[in-house]
């Protein structure tokens, strides 16, 4: 898991008002305004991570560009999610951070990611099973360590400071 905050708003990372110190737990975000996009679901923060349920929380519906900006603009402390997940924005849909976006990697691993398909859609059986047939096959080939070591994700201005978050 990764936080992301503004160094406008946070010029020297931010600070967690339990410890004096960097943010390094997911708990300790409640000391800010949690940045949310309007869909994810906040339990693992409540439950796994045992932040309060009083936390403020601020949610956007326009995704992960949209929250990056509002973040920018300090109208947002801090958020947690997987740097991949942005990484992966970034490569397929041209997401762009803002150049005063910095990333800190918490010392909790992030919790497993999930993907719900409707069942209705006359060919979601073949996505389920496409998705899973290729997973299986990295597996098999223990290539998925090694996706990010051949430069799946380009390097750029924007990606860079994910690097060092994942």
């Amino acid at each position: 898991m990764t936080s992301f905050y503004s160094h406008k708003q946070f010029p020297d990372g931010p600070i967690s008002n339990r410890s004096g110190e960097l943010v390094s737990r997911i708990n300790e975000m409640q000391d800010f305004t949690i940045f949310s996009i309007l869909g994810w679901n906040l339990e693992q923060h409540y439950i796994l991570y045992e932040v309060p349920r009083s936390t403020k929380v601020v949610e956007t519906a326009g995704g992960s560009q949209a929250a990056f900006n509002m973040m920018s603009a300090d109208r947002c402390g801090i958020m947690g999610t997987h740097a991949a997940l942005i990484l992966g924005e970034i490569s397929m849909h041209g997401l762009e951070l803002p150049n005063d976006i910095a990333c800190r990697k918490t010392i909790e691993e992030g919790v497993g990611f999930h993907i719900m398909v409707a069942k209705k859609p006359p060919r979601s059986k073949d996505l389920v099973t496409a998705l899973s047939t290729s997973i299986i096959h990295l597996q098999r080939m223990q290539r998925r360590a090694s996706i990010e070591d051949e430069g799946y994700f380009s390097a750029t201005e924007d990606t860079q400071i994910l690097f060092d978050c994942l």
